[in-house]
């Protein structure tokens, strides 16, 4: 009922959305970011091959708007499907654990984390009362 104005009011965003790319170090580096609009809303997309613990609160003290983080790494581009292992019975708990972390990160375990899941599994054979882990 009445007249109704209509009136066009341009509206100008306080800040952009944006993707960044780079490695945990490339990205915090100042060198990297300074001049940077670091208020932007942001995607960061982090290229190293391990996961930085806490990545999200960290990056956060630089880019307090940081809205996503996601890997781009030999891991996330693999699309593979996990299947059971062949003849598992015929594999030690060593080579059973290499598989499937072959299989979810890609790429072959590292010797010092090899070396330190057999600890592990000795202790946890020994534990057993099983006798020595062969």
């Amino acid at each position: 009922k009445g007249r109704v104005k209509i009136e066009a009011i341009p509206l100008c965003p306080m800040r952009d959305l944006r993707e960044v790319r780079g490695t945990y170090e490339t990205v915090t580096s100042r060198k990297f970011y300074q001049g940077m609009q670091v208020e932007d809303y942001l995607h960061v997309i982090l290229t190293d091959e391990e996961d930085v613990p806490e990545a999200m609160g960290k990056l956060r003290t630089i880019y307090p708007n940081l809205l996503k983080l996601s890997y781009d790494n030999l891991r996330t581009q693999s699309t593979g499907e996990i299947l059971g292992a062949e003849r598992p019975e015929e594999k030690t708990p060593l080579a059973l654990f290499q598989d499937l972390y072959q299989l979810q990160n890609n790429q072959p375990m590292h010797q010092v984390q090899e070396e330190f899941l057999k600890a592990e599994l000795e202790k946890i054979w020994e534990e057993s009362l099983c006798g020595p882990l062969s």
